[in-house]
């Protein structure tokens, strides 16, 4: 295995471990934050979690993906082979960007913003209420 080839698969395991290690469980975010007229920010909140499991996905995927083709279970799609140079090159995948939100940064500090922006909508489901202040920019916007 060349050097590159090993930075990628220690890139790939650092991320898994860096990524929410949870998904937001839906059913019960509907049933806490049910959709009423005069609670808005319910309907945010069932969108954005939806939204920010279905990323997390994606890039769990991807890793997971990544690291079976370096054990030779798995074969390179060209899609695949696009996401192996973008990590190789720091940058975020195009893949992962169409279900993303609007992001320029690079790689490393795109998953720090991601843990950030999916720590918030963790603690608003523990709060079982929505925060008196909201960072707007850690919403979708899509």
């Amino acid at each position: 295995m060349s050097s590159s080839e090993n930075k990628l698969i220690n890139l790939c395991k650092v991320m898994k471990r860096n990524l929410p290690n949870y998904v937001f469980n839906l059913n019960d975010i509907a049933e806490q934050f049910r959709i009423k007229r005069t609670e808005s920010l319910n309907t945010v909140i069932q969108q954005e979690t939806e939204r920010y499991n279905g990323l997390v996905k994606k890039i769990l995927d991807d890793l997971r993906t990544i690291l079976l083709v370096q054990d030779g279970e798995a074969f390179v799609t060209p899609e695949l082979q696009i996401t192996m140079d973008s990590l190789t090159r720091g940058q975020v995948p195009a893949s992962w960007l169409k279900v993303s939100y609007p992001s320029l940064k690079p790689l490393a500090s795109y998953i720090k913003d991601l843990n950030l922006r999916c720590e918030t909508f963790r603690q608003w489901t523990e709060l079982d209420t929505p925060t008196p202040v909201f960072w707007i920019g850690g919403f979708f916007f899509t």
